[in-house]
C-alpha cells in the first residue's frame, strides 16, 4: 500500500537559498551533527521552530586551556607588530579564521 499523499500545507515544496563562507558552513555543519541533525532539519528548527536545544559544551581539560592560552599569546604578539607596521606573514588571514571556527567547536557559548 503506498504512503498517503500529503496535503498541501504539509508538502515541503519551497527552496530556501543562503550563501555561506567556509568557516559558517563547518559552523553549521557541526552543529547539526552535535544536535544529531541533517543539516535541513537543524535549520528548520533552529529557524522556524527556534526550539532547538544543543548539548551542552566540553569542559576544557588543563592541557588544552594552556594551549588555547598560548595562541592567544601568539595572536597578541602578531597584532602588536601590525600595529608597529610589520607584514603579517602570507596566509596569517585564513589561518586566523580557521582559528576561530576551532575555538566555537571548543569553547563554551557565552552569554552576552
Amino acid at each position: 500500500m503506498p504512503r498517503p499523499r500529503l496535503s498541501a500545507d504539509a508538502l515541503r515544496n519551497r527552496r530556501i537559498t543562503a550563501s555561506v563562507n567556509r568557516t559558517e558552513w563547518y559552523l553549521i555543519l557541526d552543529r547539526a551533527s552535535e544536535a544529531r541533525m541533517t543539516v535541513p532539519e537543524f535549520i528548520r528548527q533552529r529557524v522556524v521552530w527556534d526550539r532547538l536545544q544543543i548539548q551542552s559544551p566540553k569542559r576544557l581539560d588543563a592541557e588544552t586551556f594552556r594551549e588555547v592560552q598560548r595562541i592567544g599569546n601568539n595572536i597578541n604578539q602578531i597584532a602588536k607588530r601590525m600595529n608597529q607596521g610589520i607584514a603579517a606573514p602570507q596566509g596569517t588571514r585564513n589561518e586566523l579564521a580557521r582559528l576561530r571556527y576551532l575555538l566555537t567547536r571548543l569553547l563554551p557559548e557565552r552569554a552576552d
